[in-house]
């Protein structure tokens, strides 16, 4: 094994432990709960689609790269999207009062991240600024999912 797919499983572990922890976890306060909506933002794209970059270098036959670096493309808008649902599904769960707050301050301070990640994504075509365009809208669609939400577990935490 390479050092790289060390990494590579180091990633995965980690992202599914922060996921595990914001979504099952000790439901925090108000500002814990505005982190955790931007962390899984962030970390949550940067991660997948490194994970997906790294999965077309390493196994990917010649020929066959640039096919895989195509669709890793085409799965930017839908990887943004469940990212950008959770991180307003996040950032509603919370103990405190704060929820509509909170989904509003993870939509509003997330786009710089979105932009950075627009404005460094080499890919041609419209795949990142369709993110970008929809990351207000998903946050606060993820924000009510949360509230409508019937999963007691979930809410409660564990």
């Amino acid at each position: 094994m390479h050092l790289s797919d060390y990494v590579a499983l180091v990633a995965i572990y980690l992202l599914y432990k922060a996921l595990n922890e914001c979504l099952k976890g000790k439901l925090p306060s108000a500002p814990a709960a505005v982190g955790r909506g931007l962390g899984i933002l962030v970390f949550g794209q940067f991660v997948t689609l490194g994970l997906m970059n790294y999965l077309v270098s390493r196994f990917g036959t010649e020929g066959f790269q640039q096919f895989s670096a195509d669709y890793v493309a085409m799965l930017y808008v839908p990887i943004g999207i469940i990212y950008t649902l959770l991180a307003g599904y996040i950032a509603a769960r919370s103990y405190e009062g704060t929820k509509s707050m909170n989904v509003k301050m993870v939509a509003g301070i997330g786009l710089l991240p979105q932009v950075l990640f627009t404005v460094f994504n080499f890919n041609e075509g419209v795949s990142s600024y369709l993110v970008l365009v929809l990351l207000i809208p998903c946050v606060l669609i993820g924000g009510h999912l949360n509230k409508c939400s019937y999963n007691k577990t979930l809410k409660a935490g564990s």
